[in-house]
């Protein structure tokens, strides 16, 4: 009895355990089956909703327990039901439900979907509360996640309703920006209703500024694709406003055919009663008087008291043209009424009022600010100008420091290229020495054999290669020590700037000049500028001055160089001061390579180790930096 009892216990429990595993699995596939029906779901509502949000509506409303879905499929469920009753004109009541999406998408940061929720914010501030600062700026925070979006139907809509904002607040250049915006996404992806909308707003807007040729082609654009839309609504407010151009434009038969048009696809639902407000002055343009006042009788049936009001000015000014001063009372007290009306709809005594107190506690605002600028500005001032002196002193120091240092350097440098000629014309005149003393001896000696011969001037030739030999060494470091000495003095130029082209045309840092002084001054200047000189006068004051601005370096070169021709001089004299090659050769009366032998004379005629043009720089720069 024992063994069938604990094997009947044993079955008992096997076949609960297979049961509820069973259950487990049964619900696991079913609630993974209804995920996957809803996700599907949400997708097509996303594919459907801009174009047919109706259907999209119904999707949505066919899920079953929405109230039970969590995490992304409930905030993609708050989002799209909340954009979806926004397209089907549906009054949102409060921002509760997108406040879903928001919430889960903040805490993923992700940047497309926020884009996407500010523009419903934006929509919801706007359409339901008419709140428009707040919509503004959800507006703006969907703009600047712009790059982030991926739905190009949200960013199209994203600038036009920025648009439309701008061009209610009349900030008409801001406004268009933003339409053309929307309009190039909404031709990238082939919106045809919002192309429509985007014209017929730019069309106006470009009528606000007076822009004829773009207003123009916006009208031949509506022209062309107003037909494509199946939207009734839209394609009457296109042809409205082609309407509206013709008859700008006195094609008063065009006019009055859009104007038709425009009302014969009307529903009775969204009558357009500013048209035939439009149709009756055309009438009345066009001497139809009698069928201008049947049909504007006809639009005072217009809940829209500015369409009203519109219309009872046009009758008054008809009477008053007609001298029927009677019927032109009875509108005019007609519009004074109306008007009334509108400023007592808008509370205009107290829209008022409260501008007055504003615009009072603005000015005290404004005048308290303004004192606080000035001495906000005043003290910012006082810093900066401070802040500069300081600058300025450290900058000065530490520019003073490079430069002694940079001619410290130039001048070793310097000192070592003449202990290297001095060693070089020792040697070579060593070599030199030998070599003519075996000559001698060749020539001189009679009793010399043969191999003694060959001897001799073996050796001589051998002093020749080494005499060659060093030569080029020389030269090959006379060229490195220049080189390094050129940049160095370029450095130097480049730390003292401004300072040494005021120093090159305008002196030293003392600022009183003698009456010399000052000749040698205007001399210098005039050789620059005219590219005039006279030697007989002008020598004198150019040395003066370019001992005076350049460290000597007139009598530091008559002194050091005393066999060098006047003209070689004046050349040397030129350099130094800054003048092209070209400009030297104007200021001579001769050409280019005049010149250019010129300074290659003088290198020859100074032995300095480089010729030509870039040996006489090399030159002039290395008196330059001589102390």
């Amino acid at each position: 009895m024992m063994p069938n009892r604990i094997y009947a216990n044993t079955r008992t429990c096997f076949i609960s355990m297979c049961c509820i595993f069973l259950s487990v699995g049964c619900i696991y596939t079913s609630c993974s089956r209804t995920g996957d029906k809803v996700s599907t779901s949400l997708a097509q509502v996303e594919e459907l909703l801009w174009h047919h949000p109706d259907s999209a509506l119904s999707i949505l409303k066919s899920i079953p327990n929405p109230e039970l879905l969590v995490n992304q499929e409930q905030a993609d469920y708050a989002l799209l039901l909340t954009l979806t009753q926004y397209r089907c004109n549906i009054p949102i009541p409060s921002d509760s439900l997108i406040n879903i999406a928001a919430h889960y998408y903040n805490k993923k940061n992700n940047l497309n979907k926020k884009g996407e929720i500010y523009y419903i914010k934006g929509a919801i501030a706007q359409e339901s509360f008419n709140d428009i600062p707040q919509a503004l700026t959800a507006y703006k925070k969907a703009e600047s996640l712009i790059p982030q979006i991926k739905n190009k139907q949200f960013v199209s809509r994203i600038y036009s309703s920025l648009g439309f904002i701008n061009n209610k607040a009349h900030h008409y250049q801001l406004a268009k920006e933003y339409y053309k915006k929307a309009l190039r996404i909404n031709s990238q992806i082939g919106n045809i209703n919002s192309k429509i909308s985007n014209f017929i707003n730019l069309s106006s807007i470009y009528y606000h500024l007076n822009q004829v040729d773009s207003t123009d082609w916006c009208i031949n654009q509506l022209i062309q694709i107003a037909d494509s839309t199946l939207d009734l609504r839209l394609k009457a407010k296109a042809y409205h406003n082609i309407a509206i151009r013709k008859r700008s434009e006195a094609k008063y038969e065009e006019a009055e055919k859009y104007f038709l048009q425009a009302l014969r696809i009307s529903t009775p639902a969204s009558f357009p009663y500013k048209t035939l407000v439009s149709l009756g002055k055309l009438y009345g343009v066009t001497n139809r008087k009698e069928e201008a006042e049947q049909l504007l009788r006809k639009a005072l049936r217009t809940a829209d008291l500015s369409s009203q009001a519109s219309v009872y000015d046009y009758l008054y000014k008809e009477a008053i043209a007609a001298e029927n001063y009677q019927k032109a009372t009875e509108y005019a007290v007609q519009y004074i009424a109306i008007t009334d009306s509108i400023q007592s709809r808008n509370l205009y005594k107290e829209v008022l009022g409260i501008q007055k107190e504003y615009d009072r506690m603005e000015l005290l605002y404004q005048n308290s600010e303004l004192k606080n600028r000035w001495l906000f500005t005043v003290i910012i001032t006082i810093f900066v100008l401070l802040g500069i002196a300081y600058g300025f002193r450290r900058y000065k120091k530490k520019m003073q420091m490079k430069t002694g240092s940079l001619k410290q350097e130039i001048s070793l440098l310097q000192e070592r290229l003449l202990q290297e000629k001095a060693f070089f014309e020792s040697k070579n005149n060593l070599f030199e020495g030998q070599r003519r003393a075996l000559q001698s001896r060749l020539h001189t000696d009679t009793t010399l054999q043969k191999n003694e011969q060959e001897i001799l001037e073996n050796q001589i030739n051998r002093l020749a290669v080494e005499q060659a030999q060093s030569q080029k060494t020389y030269r090959e470091q006379t060229e490195a020590l220049l080189q390094r000495i050129n940049a160095l003095e370029q450095k130097n130029k480049e730390s003292e700037g401004i300072g040494n082209q005021f120093k090159l045309l305008y002196g030293t840092d003392t600022p009183l000049l003698n009456p010399t002084d000052i000749k040698a001054l205007q001399t210098a200047q005039q050789l620059i500028q005219n590219l005039t000189y006279l030697p007989c006068t002008d020598r004198s004051l150019l040395m003066h001055w370019l001992n005076l601005s350049r460290n000597g370096f007139a009598v530091e070169l008559e002194r050091t160089y005393p066999l060098l021709k006047e003209h070689y001089l004046d050349i040397c004299y030129f350099t130094a001061l800054g003048l092209s090659i070209d400009e030297i050769a104007q200021v001579l009366d001769v050409n280019m390579r005049t010149i250019e032998r010129y300074m290659s004379q003088i290198c020859i005629e100074i032995k300095f180790p480089q010729h030509g043009k870039k040996g006489f720089l090399a030159f002039i720069n290395a008196q330059l930096s001589l102390k």
